[in-house]
């Protein structure tokens, strides 16, 4: 007689199944899954936030260029109260098109007499030109600049 070789197969203790999760096994996974998500979503929006910030600085940068090549032509800086006048004095021959809002979408804060001018942007709260001065650790502070100069910005980590 010719013996059969057979294939060794795992079996089961008997009453047990051999394969799947258990329901302890499957929480664990997914309480893993949501804590990896929450620190992975924090980061994103502090990195959005910070994009922001820096798309605002960029603005107000390009604009204070603007006034100052106005000012080298005139030889004084523009008069406005607004964005709006503002960018009627300056679009097209001192800017392609002046941004009217911030990162977050808010309007720029304009000052601007023939002797000085102040552009700024109340930060993500909106709330405002409120100055402390130098840098600033939140992203609700407002970045300031004056005369061609930040006089308030985002600066080390923000929150």
């Amino acid at each position: 007689m010719k013996s059969v070789s057979r294939s060794p197969r795992t079996a089961a203790a008997p009453g047990k199944r051999s394969a799947g999760f258990t329901l302890l096994e499957l929480l664990v996974v997914v309480a893993v899954i949501a804590v990896v998500s929450l620190i992975a979503t924090g980061t994103l929006l502090n990195a959005l936030n910070r994009a922001k910030q820096k798309v605002t600085m960029s603005d107000l940068h390009a604009i204070a260029t603007a006034i100052e090549m106005y000012s080298l032509d005139n030889s004084n800086y523009p008069t406005a109260s607004d964005v709006s006048t503002l960018s009627g004095t300056l679009e097209t021959s001192y800017i392609r098109q002046m941004p009217p809002r911030d990162g977050w979408g808010r309007d720029f804060v304009v000052s601007a007499t023939t002797g000085e001018y102040t552009v700024g942007s109340g930060g993500k709260d909106g709330g405002g030109l409120t100055y402390t001065g130098g840098p600033t650790q939140s992203f609700d502070d407002a970045i300031i600049l004056v005369n061609g100069t930040f006089v308030q910005w985002p600066e080390g980590i923000q929150q």
